[in-house]
């Protein structure tokens, strides 16, 4: 195995990354690779229903989640420090709301953005870091898009029924 790769691979800090996401992130070591098992879990914003009581809110509230899990695979090339990492989707839960489309785009920008803009300064921790924001942001934007399409939809139906 290349000295870099290992070396590479070994500068991953799993408690740093847990300390800025509020994902459940487990990390394992291969002799290649980096895996990432991460787990979001998303509440979609409701106030409340007036007419109901309180106790039945809340049990809608409880519903109203998204559990999103997340395989990812960071290899690093042959030539590290001198070529980029490569970032590859192995699986993704649920397969609806389009959130595995999202993360895979945003896996082909990272992997696009250090083609060019590559440094040998990067380690695995943020390399981790930047791909997690960007994950996070762009899955903010699916999620949220999701529930003003309900929204939408159920606006729509309260005018047909009028």
């Amino acid at each position: 195995m290349n000295y870099y790769v290992n070396r590479f691979i070994n500068s991953f800090e799993l408690e740093d990354i847990k300390k800025l996401f509020k994902f459940d992130i487990n990390a394992e070591y291969n002799c290649k690779q980096l895996l990432l098992s991460i787990f979001i879990k998303r509440s979609i914003l409701f106030y409340s229903i007036y007419e109901l009581p309180i106790e039945i809110n809340r049990i809608i509230m409880s519903y109203l989640t998204t559990n999103i899990r997340l395989n990812l695979i960071m290899t690093p090339s042959k030539n590290i420090p001198f070529y980029p990492i490569k970032w590859e989707l192995q699986s993704c839960f649920p397969k609806y709301k389009n959130i595995s489309k999202c993360v895979e785009y945003a896996i082909i920008r990272e992997n696009s953005q250090f083609i060019n803009n590559w440094s040998p300064i990067y380690n695995a921790t943020q390399l981790t870091m930047l791909m997690l924001m960007r994950i996070q942001h762009d899955l903010k934007g699916i999620l949220a898009f999701d529930v003003v399409l309900k929204h939408l939809e159920i606006e729509r139906k309260r005018k047909k029924n009028r």
